[in-house]
């Protein structure tokens, strides 16, 4: 099974993507940290089923925004591709 790393930089290929990540738990933590090392990745958002986890999980990372829904996430313009965790 590839790595979160890996992963996360064989699917960003443009000069800068937007990426939204749902979840909080462990494995959306992995992924985050990944990203900050991937070329061209922008974490921009975050969702959670709570408003305080995602809040959180933002503050942690450096995320500009966070949403307690995933609807939320999911209608967010801005956000070109969301890791689902």
């Amino acid at each position: 099974r590839p790595s979160c790393a890996c992963l996360a930089r064989s699917i960003v290929n443009m000069a800068s993507t937007r990426w939204g990540i749902m979840g909080t738990g462990a494995i959306a933590n992995d992924f985050a940290q990944a990203l900050k090392t991937t070329p061209g990745a922008v974490l921009h958002a975050a969702a959670s089923r709570s408003q305080a986890s995602a809040d959180a999980f933002a503050k942690k990372h450096g995320i500009a925004r966070s949403f307690g829904s995933y609807e939320e996430l999911a209608a967010d313009g801005a956000v070109d591709i969301v890791y689902v965790a």
